[in-house]
């Protein structure tokens, strides 16, 4: 049996094996690809998964490399004032920089940090239903692994005080801005 041939046999496995109970779609995403895979077979999927919390909510395939991976819902989608945006795994509010809107490069260093504490990731993480997990990518940055949704490195704001704030939307002369969905910020 070929190697796709065995991956798609391990996959249909697990999904079976998981279908218990009403399914909720969870993207997975892996930031390590075994040396053997292509750049476009870096592990991005949609598998069926049992309920859980967004918090602990976990997915159970991998397609692109047939291996089985799960991972920590780390964005999710809250409705806002503005519509659907980008939230972490405890609802508080993602944002990006206008500034890295053409580079895509991470703009906010040093003293910044203070007050914009980037969304760092480790090993396999997962997105919420409703985001498509081909627009996440990440960043090597000098204090970790920073998520990325289209070309926006993805921050907190120390003035969100609960989920669902987004005080920092429009900061610092409008150059910060809630995420939506598609991984484009939202004008004001």
């Amino acid at each position: 049996m070929n190697r796709n041939r065995l991956g798609v046999a391990v996959l249909t496995m697990v999904v079976v094996a998981c279908g218990t109970g009403a399914p909720t779609q969870t993207a997975v995403v892996t930031t390590t690809a075994p040396a053997t895979a292509s750049p476009a077979a870096s592990a991005v999927a949609t598998a069926s998964a049992p309920p859980s919390t967004p918090a602990a909510a976990t997915a159970t395939a991998a397609a692109a490399t047939a291996t089985p991976v799960a991972g920590p819902v780390v964005v999710q989608l809250a409705d806002s004032e503005y519509g659907q945006i980008l939230v972490d795994a405890e609802g508080m509010t993602l944002y990006g920089q206008v500034l890295e809107g053409a580079s895509g490069a991470p703009s906010c260093k040093d003293a910044c940090l203070d007050s914009w504490p980037p969304l760092v990731v480790s090993g396999d993480y997962a997105v919420g239903e409703g985001l498509d997990p081909a627009i996440f990518t990440t960043v090597a940055r000098d204090f970790g692994t920073q998520l990325k949704a289209g070309n926006y490195s993805l921050y907190r704001f120390v003035g969100d005080a609960a989920p669902g704030d987004t005080s920092g939307h429009g900061a610092a002369q409008g150059f910060w801005a809630v995420i939506g969905p598609d991984g484009e910020l939202i004008a004001r």
